[in-house]
């Protein structure tokens, strides 16, 4: 009695990850519209001042978002950064907030951020470019206590 309930529960999540899936292929249509510079050229508003890009009402990818509000060349500098957030990872080079900027690619890819996520991951950006910019000698180290590189003890002893 609960097995047929439970598969079709399966079959309807099934359909609507499929036509999800498909609805998101179709947002590359997209492509051809952006601008280098600025809003994309489907783009639309309406009496409300809601925001449409060709035929669709909603686009469920920031990266495809991005290209369509600011310009392909913004769209390209925003993948060369995550690029290189990635290649730090793999040679282990990384620091957490360009570990935890990486591990978003995914919703990048497949949600527009929205609400106050979108400041959050720009939050995020930032630490990592601080961090990874950040040179050896200003580091905290291990006990939480700054120092240069290379510094003699005795003169950090001298200070206190």
């Amino acid at each position: 009695m609960l097995f047929p309930l439970v598969i079709a529960v399966f079959d309807e999540a099934g359909s609507e990850a499929t036509d999800s899936a498909n609805y998101r292929g179709d947002l590359t249509q997209l492509f051809g519209t952006m601008n280098p510079i600025g809003v994309a050229s489907s783009a639309e508003k309406n009496s409300a001042g809601t925001l449409y890009f060709g035929n669709f009402r909603s686009i469920d990818s920031q990266l495809i978002l991005t290209g369509l509000t600011n310009g392909v060349i913004v769209l390209a500098a925003v993948v060369a950064a995550l690029v290189f957030g990635i290649l730090l990872v793999l040679r282990g080079k990384a620091t957490a907030a360009t570990v935890a900027l990486v591990a978003q690619i995914p919703a990048f890819a497949t949600v527009a951020l929205i609400t106050q996520y979108s400041i959050f991951v720009w939050f995020v950006a930032g630490l990592a470019a601080t961090t990874q910019l950040m040179p050896e000698a200003m580091k905290i180290g291990v006990i939480g206590i700054p120092r240069r590189v290379g510094e003699p003890e005795s003169s950090a002893a001298q200070l206190r």
